[in-house]
């Protein structure tokens, strides 16, 4: 009995191989920019939030946002930098509504003055006070973005199946 053997010669593979790579390149970059997206949209969020609760800006100004890969997705965290310690104390409330759920008193003096009712509000002088709600920016702006990922996820695939 004799050996069949048959041999077959493609041509094009080559352009072929190298259109394959082109895509993959692209898409790569196109899932890192979807990534890049949603934590700019939570930040814009955070910064939204925090429109009415602001006198200098300063707090908006620090806050930041940082996306990377990780398996099954991305990793986005928000943060507020160094310059605005009092974030926490905007994000989760202080006094009665904070996590302490107590009274402030004055230490010095036995008084505090404050300004009630930003921006034009009256100068205050007590004893104690019951403290602020948390505007919580942080927190909504986390269930946002992740509102908003699927949208952006879905746009990524029409993208790249219009390669």
């Amino acid at each position: 009995m004799a050996d069949a053997k048959m041999e077959i010669h493609v041509q094009g593979l080559d352009s072929l191989i190298a259109k394959i790579d082109v895509k993959a390149k692209v898409t790569k970059r196109q899932v890192k920019d979807a990534g890049q997206d949603i934590a700019n949209f939570a930040q814009r969020e955070a910064k939204v939030r925090l429109l009415n609760h602001t006198r200098t800006g300063n707090l908006v100004r620090n806050i930041r946002v940082y996306a990377k890969p990780a398996p099954n997705g991305w990793e986005i965290k928000m943060s507020v930098t160094q310059g605005a310690p009092y974030a926490k104390w905007v994000e989760h409330g202080t006094g009665l509504f904070g996590p302490r759920h107590a009274l402030i008193y004055a230490k010095r003096g036995g008084v505090m003055r404050f300004q009630a009712g930003f921006p034009t509000g009256a100068i205050v002088y007590a004893k104690h006070t019951k403290g602020m709600k948390g505007v919580h920016f942080m927190e909504e702006a986390a269930k946002a973005a992740k509102a908003y990922a699927p949208v952006r996820l879905q746009q990524l695939a029409h993208d790249v199946g219009n390669l």
